[in-house]
């Protein structure tokens, strides 16, 4: 099991918040378990944490911020 920070589109626009941790094989069933947790949020996203691949550190940058 890996652990993702899992993310949603809560602060408008093309930002994200961290919402919580999960527990997972792989991204694919981060995101479902996301999608249960954060059901009040139409998009989530799920990050390996801690963020090791230039993908995911991308992602952050762009939808995150600089300084997480």
């Amino acid at each position: 099991m890996k652990t993702y920070r899992i993310f949603t589109n809560d602060r408008g626009g093309s930002k994200y918040s961290a919402l919580r941790d999960a527990q997972a094989k792989d991204r694919a069933t981060a995101l479902k378990l996301a999608r249960v947790m954060a059901f009040t949020h139409e998009k989530v996203w799920a990050v390996e944490w801690p963020a090791t691949s230039a993908a995911d550190k991308q992602w952050l940058r762009r939808h995150v911020g600089k300084n997480l």
